[in-house]
This record gives structure tokens, sequence and C-alpha cells, in this order.
């Protein structure tokens, strides 16, 4: 039987599991709502807004409206007041 390789975390590995897992559980919540696939769509879009860097976040919001597209009804428009 091999002996198995003892992996060594750095703390930069600890600080970025720890902000993932975070990220899991704002997730999780979210998914308690009962969203569907417009509203995840939709917030994706919505916190795209918020990322730093412009070019990332163009790219992110021209696919979230891509699925946007797919997931509304073609009958109905949205109308924000």
């Amino acid at each position: 039987m091999k002996e198995q390789e003892k992996k060594e975390f750095s703390i930069e590995d600890a600080k970025w599991a720890k902000k993932t897992l975070e990220c899991r559980r704002i997730v999780s919540i979210i998914n308690e709502y009962g969203v569907d696939e417009f509203k995840r769509a939709k917030i994706i879009e919505l916190l795209a807004f918020e990322l730093e860097n412009r070019d990332e976040s163009l790219v992110i919001i021209e696919e979230s409206r891509k699925v946007l597209e797919k997931t509304q009804k073609p009958d109905k428009k949205i109308i924000v007041t």
C-alpha cells in the first residue's frame, strides 16, 4: 500500500477556502428563496455590475443576458419604473 502524500496548505489556501465556503453559503441562502432560472441569471447580472474589472464584468453581463432572454416568456415584457 502506497503512503499517501500529505499536502501542505498555505495561509492563502486557507483564506481562499474560507471565502469559497462563504460564497457557497450565500448561494445556499439564495436558493432557499426558491429562485428560478430567470432570478438566478438576473442576480448574476446584477453582481457582475459590481466587479472591479470592467472587461470581465461585460463578459458576464452579456452571457447572463443571453440566459435571461431564453428564460423570459416571449409574450410578456418587463417594465421597470
